[in-house]
């Protein structure tokens, strides 16, 4: 999945192995056994401890023998909860050996031996179980198993450690992130400003942590055209950079502009957003040359000419056009759709400035370009249709 600074959700879960770390520690049974079983049980538990500092040292084929030898001594002393925790580690040898799979099904396996189990340790541990298997199946994409274990967990963090808990919003800001990438932006608006609420308890003073969600926050509400919602979280956000100058960067404050800017030219507000584009092309001038920068000045030239379009600023956004396509046709490899949009915006300003052939040649260029790219069909390609249709019916041309 893309991580682009200008649009995407990033997922933050940076104290999640420490937190379930302790939680599984907090199912070792404290009760009070009979010699013997007390005896079985430490030498488990040596057993697992062992392993797990093999894992630690990288010998992840003799950790696994260990773990699995754990996981036998557990069962024989009793603790069936503990038996499964010790999966997570197999999981964790599987992935240090390349073996995905394996971890996968060593994750599932774990949340097997949980679930026919009922005391309150057990259903900790499912909770943390299910979550790091949603993870599991997020890391290689396949979302719709992901969000159904990330509610699961969810729902048993807040049972276990209640609404507001670190443990809970661990598992909101994991289920947001899987839910915005399946376009489901009402329900992740929904658990990111939960989030943004409970921001001091789950990351305390890490800045960069509140910048992130209020980014995300912001940038749910623009997908969701909540435009004034977007705008406000935005300035909140460089509120943010203001106070802690440590936190940005060339590429994190350009993007950040960016999608400010396309907020403000919604909301009608030109001036602002074209000041707000201006000042990304100002950032963009101190990110490293090269291919990504260049598309990211073009995204940018782009977003000031539809914006002086808008406002019925024909040659600076004529200017402004012109400047993006120069950027594109100049990238290695060529992106045949972003020659095309420029075509596009091109052929439309060519034709709001009345100089219609100009317009009629961008506008074929910009179907061929849509055509080679594979867009046939899509809306876009209608649309530039149905724009040179408008212009030939404008000068008189019905054939």
């Amino acid at each position: 999945m893309s991580r682009s600074a200008c649009c995407l959700i990033w997922l933050f879960l940076s104290g999640w192995g420490l937190w379930c770390e302790s939680a599984c520690a907090q199912e070792e049974s404290t009760g009070q056994e009979a010699p013997e079983e007390a005896s079985k049980l430490a030498t488990a538990r040596e057993k697992r401890d062992a392993a797990i500092a093999w894992l630690g040292r990288g010998q992840a084929g003799e950790a696994e023998r260990g773990l699995r030898e754990a996981v036998r001594l557990l069962e024989e002393a009793g603790n069936p909860v503990e038996a499964a925790d010790v999966f997570e580690h197999i999981a964790r040898s599987r992935v240090a050996q390349s073996d995905g799979q394996g971890a996968l099904a060593a994750r599932v396996e774990r949340v097997d031996r949980l679930l026919p189990l009922s005391t309150d340790d057990a259903t900790r541990s499912l909770a943390w179980a299910r979550f790091l298997l949603g993870l599991n199946h997020l890391q290689l994409g396949q979302l719709e198993p992901a969000a159904a274990l990330l509610r699961e967990a969810s729902a048993g963090f807040e049972a276990s450690w209640g609404a507001e808990s670190k443990e809970a919003l661990t598992g909101v800001n994991a289920l947001a992130n899987v839910l915005w990438h399946q376009g489901h932006w009402e329900e992740a608006a929904q658990l990111l400003e939960r989030l943004y609420r409970g921001r001091d308890v789950l990351w305390g003073k890490q800045w960069i942590r509140h910048l992130e969600v209020t980014g995300n926050l912001a940038n749910t509400y623009r997908k969701l055209g909540r435009w004034a919602e977007a705008a406000e979280k935005f300035d909140q956000a460089y509120a943010l950079y203001r106070e802690h100058p440590e936190l940005s960067s060339p590429e994190s404050l350009a993007g950040l502009r960016i999608n400010h800017g396309r907020c403000l030219r919604s909301l009608g507000r030109f001036e602002s957003a074209m000041r707000s584009f201006e000042r990304a092309l100002d950032d963009l001038d101190d990110m490293a040359e090269g291919r990504e920068r260049d598309v990211l000045r073009s995204h940018v030239w782009n977003d000031l000419g539809e914006c002086a379009r808008y406002d019925d600023r024909f040659e600076v956004a004529l200017e402004a056009h012109e400047r993006a396509l120069r950027l594109r046709l100049a990238l290695k490899p060529r992106d045949l759709l972003l020659i095309g949009h420029s075509e596009n915006n091109l052929a439309n300003t060519l034709g709001a400035l009345d100089r219609n052939e100009e317009s009629l040649r961008r506008f074929e260029r910009a179907l061929e370009l849509y055509e080679q790219a594979g867009l046939k069909g899509d809306p876009r390609f209608g649309l530039a249709q149905a724009n040179l249709a408008t212009l030939l019916m404008k000068i008189g041309r019905y054939d």
